[in-house]
């Protein structure tokens, strides 16, 4: 018989889905204790499933309505995608916080994520210092507050931030990538020294592959490219002992998607509500972000960042179906269009009931790239901006950046000249599948050389007024402080960043060549 014990004993030690399981036994015969609802909720969220674990967390409200059930109510409808009701929940919890005691440093180290999936980075970064200062000092949530001031663009404060983190936490290997990467750094600010002789030590593989990522951050930040590179090498070789990865089956997947979708049947545009989404489209490093951050300063634009909406939307039908969604078939039914279609409005739904928007938005989810078949089946009024950049350029920005789980190609030359190919013959398909009404292909390099006319392009595309709502604001923009960190500081680094180590590139450059560039 599973007891409450041993319930406990396989959560404590990460068992996440035995515990799930034990807990499933326990309701069945006794479906009144709120707190294996709880556990179950939390099993449920660490294994990602957050619709089953919002469900949970409802049921042990049901039961038990105190502090902790909301917060853990909260965090589950955040990860579910239900933010207006996770605000709801933690907006309630802070008013109340006077009436009872002050939150522990975990509490507010959730309420704090809360807040920063919401978009409401103010709120976040005040209970992700609350979470970091209290005297139970737990390093996620200094990692959390440093995050918050990153995304705040508090640069410098997020660097100071992690150094205190170092002081006391030394072997924190997160915390050095994370500060490598909070801002460029220069000759005579840099912690290049301290890094090269932990890069000396004897290590395990993870803490070699953030280590010497973040060496290669800071050494290619001060010019010496060659020894940058040799860093960045040594990050994918530790990263490769960590995860295994077969690039071929990228490549099977990417050929099966273009087999799959060979055709978009005539269908009325219908919008709910006037909302009309742009998926920007493109790999890590294509300038997805940067393009988001342009088109948010017109009035017409809502940027929603990475929405979460179709992936949940999608994990709801698998568990209303007993069954995935194909994205692989290219059945051309009455009943399967019906199927794509009801998911293109619960898309739109879904993001309806999160922001109060009711005009164009943009979703730069990375998952997109693989859907835009199904999408431009499912909401025939999307619209498609797919950035693409240098293949050289780009190839060599994915092997510099650290992906954890995600990606894993990247840590190959020779894999990333096979998936960069591959992964553009399939842009190319998707762009020749939607037509020049829905698809517009965005270069990088353009963007940054010659920006008013890109830019009036794609609002013309978007069949967005450039004057009539945008007006002065364009030369106000392009000549803004920030628009001179991302086109010049930043990206100027990005375009040609290759060519100083090129001679180190032939494993890419090989897979490259069957590619021209677009």
């Amino acid at each position: 018989m599973t007891t409450y014990s041993r319930i406990q004993s396989l959560f404590r030690a990460s068992q996440y889905r035995r515990a799930a399981k034990a807990c499933e036994a326990y309701i069945a015969s006794k479906a009144s204790n709120a707190d294996i609802w709880l556990i179950l909720a939390e099993a449920r969220y660490q294994m990602g499933f957050a619709t089953t674990a919002m469900d949970a967390a409802t049921k042990a409200m049901c039961i038990r309505d105190d502090w902790k059930t909301k917060l853990a109510l909260a965090k589950c409808c955040a990860a579910a995608g239900k933010l207006n009701k996770a605000l709801q929940i933690v907006e309630q919890l802070v008013s109340e916080r006077s009436k009872t005691r002050e939150f522990s440093a975990a509490q507010n180290s959730e309420i704090a994520g809360i807040f920063a999936k919401s978009g409401r980075l103010d709120r976040a970064l005040e209970f992700a210092k609350s979470a970091s200062s209290i005297v139970d000092f737990n390093e996620k949530h200094s990692i959390q507050y440093a995050e918050c001031l990153q995304a705040l663009g508090m640069t410098d404060c997020a660097a100071a931030e992690l150094d205190r983190l170092l002081q006391r936490k030394p072997e924190n290997w997160l915390a050095y990538r994370m500060r490598a990467e909070t801002r460029p750094w220069s000759p005579t600010n840099n912690h290049i020294e301290e890094l090269t002789e932990i890069c000396e030590r004897d290590l395990a593989p993870n803490a070699v592959s953030q280590i010497t990522s973040a060496l290669g951050k800071e050494l290619n930040d001060c010019g010496d490219c060659d020894a940058a590179f040799n860093a960045y090498v040594r990050s994918a070789d530790a990263l490769n002992r960590i995860y295994s990865h077969n690039v071929e089956s990228d490549l099977r997947q990417l050929a099966h998607l273009k087999e799959s979708y060979s055709s978009v049947p005539r269908q009325h545009s219908e919008l709910h509500a006037g909302l009309q989404p742009i998926f920007i489209i493109g790999l890590p490093g294509s300038g997805v972000l940067f393009l988001e951050h342009l088109l948010s300063q017109h009035s017409h634009i809502c940027a929603c960042g990475a929405l979460p909406d179709l992936g949940v939307c999608l994990e709801e039908h698998a568990k209303q179906s007993h069954r995935s969604f194909d994205f692989r078939r290219d059945v051309i039914t009455k009943q399967h269009l019906q199927v794509e279609q009801k998911l293109g409005r619960s898309y739109l739904i879904s993001v309806s009931n999160r922001f109060d928007i009711s005009r164009q938005f943009t979703d730069r989810s990375r998952a997109n790239a693989l859907r835009v078949g199904f999408l431009l089946r499912a909401l025939p009024s999307a619209k498609f901006l797919i950035m693409n950049r240098n293949l050289s350029d780009h190839g060599y920005a994915l092997f510099q950046s650290y992906f954890d789980r995600e990606f894993l190609f990247s840590n190959s030359l020779s894999n990333i000249g096979k998936f960069l190919p591959a992964f553009g013959t399939l842009m190319d398909h998707w762009a020749s599948l939607g037509g020049r009404r829905r698809v517009r292909r965005v270069r990088l390099e353009e963007l940054i050389n010659h920006p008013r006319q890109v830019l009036s392009g794609i609002y013309d595309f978007l069949e967005l007024p450039i004057k009539e709502h945008f007006g002065d604001r364009e030369d106000q923009i392009l000549e803004s402080k920030l628009w001179s960190s991302n086109s010049s500081t930043l990206h100027s680094k990005s375009v040609g960043c290759s060519a100083p180590v090129i001679a180190h590139l032939n494993p890419m450059l090989e897979g490259l060549q069957s590619k021209k560039p677009n």
